[in-house]
């Protein structure tokens, strides 16, 4: 119970990461984007920590972590321009900060973890948020909108129509995206609960 799948995730734990989650998953392409920054986040956060710690003193320690974290957003910023403009014209602010977000949250809640165990629970950690900003960023555009637009580069998305009249405009809206991401929460509680109990049983 104590380890539920969305719990490290900055999409839930961490303001700086709620927001911007909220701002940028409105179409499929944006949250797919969003959610491979936030997992090479992880990943990145995870390996570098491991190799600091031995080779880094400790008085240097918070300098050059806070410095990998803002190589790693302005990374993340520039691969993205350069794949698909219009994508990241579309995130905007909300890419490095997200970048920032998981970098710092995953490195700080895991720093008790050393070895292959800490690498294997970065890339879990990883399809975590993968996973949340896919299916976030799916309910409220086929929901919101009737449309599914894939991450493909260039100048400009090209959205597919699925539907022909939205059912629920309101996913569009900020309100709509929390009561989405509530759902998830819960959803993955009861997940989790049912995982927990079952293996109780067993």
């Amino acid at each position: 119970m104590k380890q539920a799948s969305f719990i490290p995730n900055p999409a839930l734990i961490s303001f700086m990461g709620l927001a911007p989650l909220v701002g940028a998953t409105s179409d499929f392409a944006a949250g797919s984007v969003i959610g491979l920054v936030m997992a090479c986040g992880a990943v990145a956060a995870s390996a570098i920590g491991l190799v600091s710690r031995a080779r880094v003193p400790a008085r240097l320690a918070t300098a050059v972590r806070l410095a990998l974290t803002a190589l790693f957003a302005s990374f993340s910023w520039l691969l993205v321009e350069t794949w698909s403009p219009a994508i990241a014209a579309k995130i905007g602010l909300y890419l490095p900060l997200l970048a920032s977000s998981s970098f710092i949250m995953h490195e700080v809640f895991r720093s008790d973890v050393d070895g292959a165990r800490r690498m294997k629970t970065a890339a879990w950690s990883a399809l975590h948020y993968f996973s949340v900003a896919i299916i976030l960023s799916t309910i409220r555009e086929v929901g919101g909108a009737g449309t599914f637009t894939l991450p493909l580069p260039g100048y400009s998305m090209h959205p597919f129509m699925l539907l022909a009249q939205a059912p629920l405009p309101i996913l569009l809206s900020p309100a709509g995206s929390f009561l989405a991401l509530a759902l998830l929460a819960v959803l993955d509680r009861l997940l989790a609960s049912t995982a927990y109990a079952k293996g109780r049983s067993l």
